[in-house]
């Protein structure tokens, strides 16, 4: 039963993105104002800081490459508003 209810702790954030996308999806800068604001939310209210911090630095760096090289390089995906 411990382990059913991490998993749904642990899932609850990939819900509430879908959620929020759908729901603002014709605003991304609001959507990000709002994602930044949960994250940083999360990493005040979580255990251990530092270790989220390093997280959050490394999947947005991560994340900044791949989406540069998916959408500049290699043009696999491309958006209907690319704002950023």
């Amino acid at each position: 039963m411990k382990k059913l209810n991490l998993l749904i702790i642990h899932t609850l954030p990939l819900f509430l993105g879908i959620l929020l996308s759908y729901f603002f999806w014709q605003s991304n800068l609001l959507l990000l104002v709002i994602y930044i604001l949960l994250v940083i939310g999360i990493i005040i209210i979580g255990k251990d800081r530092k270790t989220e911090w390093l997280i959050l630095i490394y999947g947005a760096v991560i994340g900044f490459i791949i989406e540069t090289i998916g959408t500049s390089v290699s043009g696999y995906q491309s958006f209907t508003q690319p704002d950023i």
